[in-house]
């Protein structure tokens, strides 16, 4: 018995087929452990030979639905997330979005967004080509991932324009994340990846628009959005690398 409540301890993947001779209390024990089958030493040997094949496909069968979940899982993450940023991609964003929003909406709580696109990127993809431009994204993602709680919701929206959802968080921590990030950017140097010594534009900034919930223009997770995108669009013409938020018209 302690045979194979061990093996069953070091292996849960493992075949346990235990032969006995006997009725034993400690039998109890070791259908509590784990153990596939028991076989009492009197049967013939053809039975024993089709238990053990037996429990052996009842194992292959259990790691196969152990390794399809798990692909599953994985599957499920890749679409849920952007190829080059390995931030989430705007379809899922929009998802988690629609749904955060009706749930604050009906149980009451507060949001905030904001909407993050990097100045002239256009320049960057022309002087310095693409994949400098897609380095360049990725170190923004990287910078927005360390600025950000783990309840938050940050995504490639589309292009050099990011999007980020802050649940409970109220005017004044939406100004703070902002800040945040346009500091962190605008401090960052932005070199190559691979090879420090390729042309790469290494000061760049962006620009932020932030809106918040509960506010009178917002009805839905779009107006919440829109706005956000308004404020972002204020802050390009203001001459970017600059924070803006939606309700600062109403001051």
């Amino acid at each position: 018995m302690n045979l194979a409540v061990k093996l069953r301890t070091i292996d849960t993947e493992m075949a346990i087929i235990y032969l006995t001779k006997d009725n034993s209390t400690q039998n109890d024990t070791l259908w509590r452990y784990g153990i596939d089958d028991l076989v009492r030493k009197h049967r013939n040997d053809i039975e024993i030979k089709y238990r053990i094949q037996r429990a052996l496909e009842m194992h292959r069968l259990s790691s196969l639905c152990t390794n399809l979940k798990s692909e599953n899982t994985n599957l499920l993450t890749l679409s849920q997330t952007d190829g080059l940023t390995r931030l989430f991609n705007r379809r899922y964003f929009s998802e988690v979005i629609e749904t955060e929003f009706a749930k604050i909406k009906r149980y009451g709580g507060r949001m905030g967004c904001l909407m993050i696109d990097m100045d002239h990127f256009k320049k960057v993809n022309d002087n310095f080509g693409h994949l400098v431009g897609d380095q360049v994204l990725k170190q923004l993602a990287d910078i927005m991932r360390k600025n950000v709680r783990t309840i938050d919701i940050p995504a490639r929206y589309g292009g050099e324009e990011f999007v980020l959802i802050l649940p409970e968080t109220g005017e004044q921590g939406v100004e703070v994340v902002g800040d945040k990030i346009l500091r962190a950017v605008e401090n960052h140097d932005f070199v190559s990846e691979t090879n420090p010594e390729i042309p790469f534009p290494k000061k760049l900034t962006v620009s932020i628009g932030g809106s918040h919930y509960p506010h009178d223009d917002i009805v839905s997770a779009e107006s919440l959005l829109d706005l956000a995108d308004q404020a972002l669009y204020k802050a390009k013409r203001g001459g970017c690398n600059q924070l803006v938020l939606s309700w600062e018209k109403d001051k």
